[in-house]
């Protein structure tokens, strides 16, 4: 499961992920949530799936999967979910598209459940640490 995370940078660059992965968690989890309660029913479930994702973003948990889920439902859901998306205007998406995207391709950084699942680890040959 590493090789799908581009790393898990910490210090600046690891809050600035954090703070990507907040905003468009809280972002999807409530917007898709209320979708859910007011779509159709082919949109609410692509809905309820995206606001899980958009909790596992707040998590840090399978963070590029769970951020290509939120991407994928922005996309579809664009068109045809306009008057039951909470108003939330064009350019508002097109952020939360733009902060998926990257967090797709960033990775989910060193402070989330990602990095503690399947970061980098030493490993020892001989079964002493030596370091």
């Amino acid at each position: 499961m590493q090789r799908a995370f581009s790393g898990f940078p910490s210090g600046a660059p690891g809050l600035a992920l954090l703070a990507q992965r907040f905003t468009l968690g809280a972002l999807a989890a409530v917007q898709f949530g209320m979708l859910a309660s007011h779509a159709p029913p082919w949109i609410a479930s692509v809905a309820m799936v995206s606001a899980v994702s958009g909790l596992a973003l707040l998590a840090g948990l399978l963070t590029p999967i769970a951020a290509t889920i939120v991407f994928c439902a922005l996309v579809i859901s664009q068109p045809s979910a306009a008057p039951y998306f909470g108003g939330v205007c064009t350019l508002a998406r097109f952020e939360m598209l733009v902060i998926a995207g990257s967090i797709v391709f960033l990775g989910p950084g060193a402070y989330s459940a990602d990095a503690h699942l399947f970061g980098r680890r030493q490993v020892s040959i001989n079964g002493s640490n030596s370091g």
